[in-house]
């Protein structure tokens, strides 16, 4: 995970399972959030060594049958290792995604991934009709290799983090563009 140590991402669990922050969490329902949590979650943590998706989906593999999950997040791809040796960088997620989508039919599991679009991407202005220029928003060829994503994935989400104004006085909402 792009956060670590793995385990820390129990107390996100917690906070969003909850509704509420760590430190205004009523003591006595942390016990109960987290049996739930070890019940529908298995954190995948492979202590610093980098993986390539391959290793990923033969370790999902043995979790779905140990478990029986019905769902992956993997956060972020671009922590992976990717072997691009020999083949175009489409050639490579052309590939990688096309195993993806037969381990989510024989397991039948969702699976998400997560991605950083590249650096360019995220220096480009848009005009908004409301906030006016502002960073705009991340789509699914601003991916490094996105093309692919862009024609493979079953679904395409981009999370817009709107700011504040400095001086706190225009909050913005966040955005969710599918």
């Amino acid at each position: 995970p792009e956060n670590a140590p793995a385990a820390r991402i129990d107390k996100t669990l917690l906070e969003i399972l909850i509704g509420d922050t760590i430190e205004r969490i009523d003591r006595k329902y942390i016990p109960i959030a987290m049996e739930w949590i070890a019940d529908h979650f298995e954190i995948i943590d492979y202590d610093d060594r980098i993986v390539g998706m391959d290793d990923l989906l033969v370790t999902f593999q043995s979790v779905v049958k140990r478990r029986g999950v019905h769902g992956f997040v993997v956060d972020p791809l671009n922590d992976l290792n990717h072997n691009f040796k020999g083949v175009s960088i489409d050639q490579y997620y052309q590939s990688m995604l096309s195993n993806i989508r037969r381990f989510k039919k024989k397991n039948n599991v969702k699976f998400i991934l997560t991605a950083h679009p590249h650096t360019h991407a995220t220096r480009e202005k848009e005009d908004h009709t409301e906030q006016g220029s502002r960073p705009r928003v991340i789509e699914l060829p601003d991916i490094t290799g996105g093309n692919i994503f862009h024609n493979r994935a079953d679904n395409g989400i981009s999370l817009y983090r709107n700011v504040a104004s400095e001086d706190m006085s225009v909050k913005l909402t966040s955005e969710v563009h599918v």
